[in-house]
């Protein structure tokens, strides 16, 4: 699992491209599954929880394709992993 962030101009112009668009790219470049969320106080940041490893989501941002997608998306920059911070079992 990884957890991406970004910020989007405009959420619905955004979810109708992730959710078409870039599901088709991300599952080319072997993600298994998504789930969005955005932040309760900035509603146009968004981080998305992917089951993909890094190698997969690295090859998908660099993908020349996408750049034109991102921008179809309304996002401000490519998304960005979050760095992970630690693990417990429960």
């Amino acid at each position: 699992m990884i957890v991406s962030m970004a910020r989007v101009d405009d959420f619905d112009a955004f979810w109708s491209v992730f959710s078409t668009k870039g599901a088709a790219k991300r599952k080319e470049h072997g993600c298994k599954g998504a789930q969005l969320f955005r932040d309760p106080d900035e509603p146009n940041h968004v981080m998305a929880v992917f089951d993909w490893d890094e190698d997969g989501f690295r090859e998908f941002v660099s993908d020349p394709e996408m750049q034109a997608v991102f921008q179809q998306g309304g996002l401000d920059a490519p998304p960005r992993l979050a760095q992970p911070a630690g693990e417990t079992e429960s």
